[in-house]
């Protein structure tokens, strides 16, 4: 596994299923420190170190289907039309949990 530093991830650790992004890689012990963003059991922590074989997902984490409109709104308020135009790939890009059910 490739891993660098800013890239988003998902742990299992202690029980607990935690998503943040990697702040520092230490690739010589196969390990990660992890800036927190969101637990359920580990609400106060800041960072963890975590072993790479913990690591169960390793993907971009951006803005939800959820998210999106309100990201397209403020960028409106802000008059940043290159954001907006990102936002609305992005928001395009999203397939539709029906059309999904559809194909199966």
């Amino acid at each position: 596994m490739k891993i660098k530093i800013g890239d988003w991830v998902g742990v299992a650790f202690e029980r607990d299923k935690i998503i943040g992004y990697i702040i520092h890689d230490d690739s010589t012990r196969k390990k990660c420190t992890v800036k927190v963003t969101k637990s359920d059991s580990h609400g106060r922590t800041q960072c963890l170190n975590i072993d790479y074989d913990k690591i169960c997902a390793h993907t971009y984490a951006g803005p939800s289907p959820d998210d999106i409109g309100s990201l397209i709104d403020l960028a409106l308020q802000t008059r940043d039309k290159e954001w907006f135009d990102e936002l609305i790939r992005e928001f395009h890009s999203w397939v539709p949990a029906w059309k999904v059910l559809q194909k199966n």
